[in-house]
């Protein structure tokens, strides 16, 4: 041809896969790696001819939903390719990525489009939006090679936007391949990670201070601060997600010193323990076993607890460098709560047992005392002579308080017998 021949010939050359298990292909144009630039034509009856590059890649989407793989544009796989953002491609044309082609109307005003420019060259970060992968024309100037930014939803790229979606690697000189294979692939370079802290607050359903892999589930929503090593200072805050995961340092946010001292509080006053077992109120929510005896440490609780049931701190030594520290976990549990009462009636055979037919006796007035002799509730019996306290927490002493003598039609009744079996 007499610009260069064009006969795209695909190359699978990249595989990155998505969070969710889904994989971006990078094709690459297997002519022009066989070809030259300014080379003699591939045409046998036109050998005079020099070749002049253009290549004919893609860059492709393939989404994994409900454990099947679909191709773009099949299935719920996305078809975002419209006529405004495709670069002049037919209306038939599907494309996750309709940003993959060479529009010049952005920079000289040229109608010229060139419709695949991929390279074959791709990579992911998963925290990041876009996928990178190696482009012609990614700049929007002619003749060069360069790098393509992706919207990983909505597949825009260099060829809707070259300013901000391109980054120019090769110049406009055929000496440095043109519109060919100048580029082959893309390789993150991993930075030193941070110092990192974190990890869980679960739903310690035993008691045991350990966590198990059943029944025992994630804490969300509660609230997480790192503080100083006097415990004075917030620096960071935040909140468990659904895993019942948090972090500090790196991606987590707040900048750890590596080796530096800190606290972590954990308060689960902001719970919503609807979704826990047994659905405890707040108030009920207890702190598990620090440290248990004989459990890993990635998997035991490290908070103690404060003068606040509902707050709990853990002192922390920030790892180096590079290092994460992932074991600084809670276990909390919804207070073991139980009840205790029962019955006030005429003991009319006075033998301090309760026979079929005896009278219950209402309004009676019982009084429960701590084991200091402080009054913590009262209550009456009921139309059936039945009194009960609730909501008290297990393992505490109390003393019921009857009054001797009960007034009922106006003959006076003392206490029976007690004991009697």
């Amino acid at each position: 041809f007499a610009d260069g021949p064009l006969y795209p010939t695909p190359m699978l050359t990249s595989v990155v896969f998505e969070n969710d298990g889904s994989m971006i292909w990078g094709f690459r144009d297997r002519t022009w790696d066989m070809l030259v630039p300014r080379g003699q034509s591939p045409d046998p009856d036109n050998r005079s001819t020099l070749s002049a590059p253009i290549i004919g890649g893609d860059i492709n989407k393939v989404c994994l939903t409900d454990g099947v793989f679909e191709w773009e544009g099949t299935g719920s796989c996305a078809d975002n390719s419209t006529p405004a953002n495709s670069g002049g491609e037919p209306l038939d044309r599907v494309e996750y990525f309709p940003g993959d082609h060479f529009d010049a109307t952005h920079r000289i005003g040229d109608s010229t489009y060139h419709n695949e420019v991929s390279l074959g060259g791709a990579v992911l970060n998963p925290r990041e939006p876009d996928v990178a992968n190696t482009s012609m024309n990614a700049s929007g100037l002619y003749n060069t090679n360069g790098i393509g930014f992706y919207d990983r939803e909505t597949g825009l790229g260099p060829g809707n936007d070259p300013l901000n979606r391109g980054l120019l690697v090769a110049g406009n000189r055929f000496d440095t391949f043109g519109k060919g294979n100048g580029l082959s692939d893309l390789s993150l370079l991993a930075a030193e990670a941070p110092s990192q802290i974190g990890n869980r607050v679960w739903f310690d359903a035993d008691e045991d201070g350990q966590q198990d892999p059943i029944d025992e589930p994630a804490v969300a929503g509660a609230t997480v601060r790192l503080l100083s090593a006097d415990g004075e200072t917030v620096l960071a805050e935040t909140v468990t997600d659904e895993n019942g995961e948090y972090y500090f340092g790196g991606e987590g946010g707040y900048p750890l010193e590596p080796g530096g001292e800190y606290i972590v509080e954990f308060d689960v006053s902001t719970v919503d323990t609807a979704s826990l077992p047994g659905a405890p109120s707040v108030d009920d929510l207890q702190f598990t076993l620090t440290q248990a005896d004989g459990v890993a440490g990635e998997l035991d609780s490290n908070p103690t607890r404060t003068d606040d049931p509902l707050v709990a701190r853990a002192s922390v030594v920030a790892p180096g460098v590079g290092e994460v520290d992932h074991t600084i976990d809670a276990g909390i549990y919804g207070a073991d709560l139980v009840s205790v009462g029962d019955y006030v009636w005429i003991d009319e055979d006075r033998d301090g047992i309760q026979d079929e037919g005896e009278t219950p006796v209402e309004g009676v007035t019982v009084t429960l005392l701590d084991e200091d002799g402080v009054v913590v509730a009262t209550t009456t019996t009921d139309a059936d002579g039945y009194y009960v306290f609730t909501d008290l927490p297990i393992s505490t002493d109390y003393t019921i308080e009857f009054p001797t003598t009960v007034v009922v039609d106006g003959q006076d009744y003392p206490l029976t017998q007690t004991g009697a079996g």
